[in-house]
Formats: C-alpha cells, sequence, structure tokens
C-alpha cells in the first residue's frame, strides 16, 4: 500500500476478502481477478483528509517537508494513525498539529489524548474547536488543559507547543524546520490532525515555502 498504518493494512485484507466472495457468488474465480486487485491496492492513495497528502515542500539535500492531514479526533485514532506514520515515514522528523474537538469529549478522555501522541517528535496544540451544541462557557477545561497534560506525561517540554490560533504557529513550525534540518536523513512530516480547521496551517505553510 502507498498509505500508512496496520489498520489501513487490514482494511485492504477485508476488502480484497469482500471482493473474492462476491465474485464467487457471481460465477467468476477470484485469481482470474488477482492482477487487477493488485493494481487498485497499489494506486489507492486514501481518502480526504484521511492521511491526506496536500503538497511537499522541497528542502535542501534532497530532503523535503510531506504536509498531511488527517480526520483522526479520538485518542485512538490519533495513537494508530501517529504509530503508522512513525513505521511509514521512517528518518523523518513528525511534527503533529492537534486541534482538539468539541469540550464534552476533551474533558472525559483529557488523559487519552494527553497520552496519545507518543509517536510524534514534536506537537503543536490550540483551542479547542468548539461544537454548536455546546456552550463553552459550561466547561471547565480549554486547549491550554490538554497542553497541561501532555507536558505531565513526560514529553519534553520544548517539543510541545500551544497557540491559541493555529495560525499563529506558523512562524514557530518555520523555525522549527529550517534549524533542524541536517538532523533528519529524509527530512520531515507535518500533519494537521483533528475535525476542526488547523487544516489551513498546513495549507499556510506550503504556500509561506
Amino acid at each position: 500500500l502507498s498509505v500508512p498504518g496496520r489498520h489501513e493494512v487490514l482494511d485492504a485484507c477485508a476488502s480484497v476478502c469482500l471482493v473474492c466472495s462476491l465474485l464467487k457468488e457471481f460465477g467468476f474465480k477470484p485469481e482470474d481477478f488477482y492482477s487487477q486487485i493488485s493494481s487498485a491496492l497499489l494506486t489507492f492513495s486514501g481518502g480526504k483528509r484521511r492521511s491526506e497528502i496536500v503538497g511537499k515542500i522541497p528542502l535542501k539535500n534532497n530532503k523535503n517537508v510531506i504536509v498531511i492531514d488527517d480526520y483522526a479526533h479520538h485518542p485512538t485514532a490519533i495513537r494508530t494513525t501517529l504509530q503508522g506514520f512513525k513505521e511509514f515515514y521512517k528518518g523523518r522528523r513528525i511534527i503533529v498539529d492537534f486541534m482538539s474537538h468539541t469540550y464534552s469529549r476533551t474533558l472525559s478522555l483529557l488523559k487519552e489524548f494527553a497520552s496519545s501522541f507518543g509517536c510524534a517528535d514534536e506537537i503543536y496544540l490550540h483551542k479547542i474547536y468548539s461544537s454548536a451544541r455546546e456552550n463553552p462557557s459550561d466547561f471547565d477545561i480549554s486547549g491550554k488543559t490538554l497542553y497541561d497534560e501532555v507536558v505531565k506525561t513526560g514529553v519534553k517540554k520544548e517539543n510541545v507547543h500551544y497557540f491559541e490560533e493555529p495560525l499563529s504557529a506558523l512562524p514557530s513550525v518555520i523555525k522549527s524546520i529550517s534549524s533542524s534540518q541536517d538532523d533528519f536523513p529524509d527530512g520531515f512530516l507535518f500533519v494537521t490532525m483533528g475535525a476542526g480547521d488547523n487544516w489551513k496551517l498546513g495549507k499556510a505553510l506550503i504556500e509561506k515555502f
């Protein structure tokens, strides 16, 4: 597969099983279609906002920054997706920008969220992306609360950043990439993650370079 993650491998296997079952049901031999199935898997590039590569930024010495947008907004999905990136994009510094969605979810899963970034080398966090169903004043939690919890997990404080607005983080992200290009053989992976509008930061990063 050209998309990362063991969960994607499992999904691909399930898809192949389904296709083969349908072929048998309609009187065809699955082995006669193996080449088409294989070709389809090789060309599959993922769905919108699911490990979606939105751009590549060239750097010196043939390195680059791969900019990805992913909709993962639950701790399990965040952890699984980042683990897939870690395995698939070896040799790259993984910088994740996460915007939590809904105050109630962030509050009820605070510790799970805080511990879900273990495969990231650098973390950017922002305000909570609110839902129309919620009144922020009803909750005693903010994006800064999540930042404090992430720091408690033992992550080096200099590798965790908080900016209320996503686009405010742009200078810091550029500085991080520019100052450590020699330390990673393949470059960087910059991931905007969540159900909020922090995807705009990835777009702004591409435009800036």
